[in-house]
């Protein structure tokens, strides 16, 4: 779990291309990420705060595969319609530095949604 510690940069999803968040272990140790740079996509500047909490959640679901859910881009307007306000995604590590996420039926290591390690 100590390998999601760090900076990411979310790549494969043209709206949130370029977005940076901190992944770090709470006081109850749990991980959260939280956005520390946004990108220029007008949706995103409207919607998402730097320091705004993104990655809800991390568990481990298997020896080599986690869930991470995510907070989605406008969910304070989805929940005042009662929409869903997360997503989670089936995560697995593709080397040390590149997370690839995918759905129930797509393969977290062929997808082109990624976290990439920044720091």
């Amino acid at each position: 779990m100590d390998k999601f510690i760090g900076t990411w940069e979310l790549k494969g999803r043209s709206m949130l291309e370029g977005i940076k968040i901190e992944i770090k272990k709470t006081d109850s140790g749990s991980l959260i990420g939280k956005v520390v740079e946004i990108n220029d996509n007008k949706y995103v500047r409207f919607f998402v705060e730097p320091n705004e909490t993104w990655v809800i959640n991390i568990k481990r679901s298997s020896n080599s595969q986690f869930r991470l859910t995510e907070k989605k881009i406008g969910s304070a307007l989805f929940a005042t319609y009662g929409l869903g306000t997360n997503k989670e995604f089936k995560v697995e590590f593709i080397n040390n530095d590149t997370i690839g996420l995918g759905s129930d039926s797509k393969d977290p290591e062929k997808s082109t949604i990624q976290y990439l390690r920044v720091k």
